[in-house]
């Protein structure tokens, strides 16, 4: 069995991937370049981020910023906040 600090470490490195795939950000990187790529979302607009920041074949650019895609981020962003606050 894992000590629990490791296991905490893990838990929270995994809960912040999941945010950020979830908001179709890309994942991998550092454990600061993910958190400052997760916090980006805070008070900035998925639209309004540089398409740097996203995965590959991310949906918010194959759509355009369409209105569906917009609800569909907000939904996403507020799904992913909530199951990282979880862990």
């Amino acid at each position: 069995m894992l000590p629990n600090h490791v296991c905490r470490k893990f838990s929270d490195a995994l809960s912040t991937e999941l945010a950020l795939a979830a908001l179709g950000l890309k994942t991998s990187g550092t454990v600061q370049q993910r958190a400052e790529r997760l916090f980006l979302t805070k008070n900035t607009p998925l639209e309004k981020l540089d398409k740097k920041h996203f995965a590959k074949g991310s949906h918010v650019f194959q759509q355009n910023g369409t209105t569906a895609a917009l609800q569909q981020d907000e939904n996403s962003k507020e799904i992913a906040l909530m199951e990282a606050k979880m862990q």
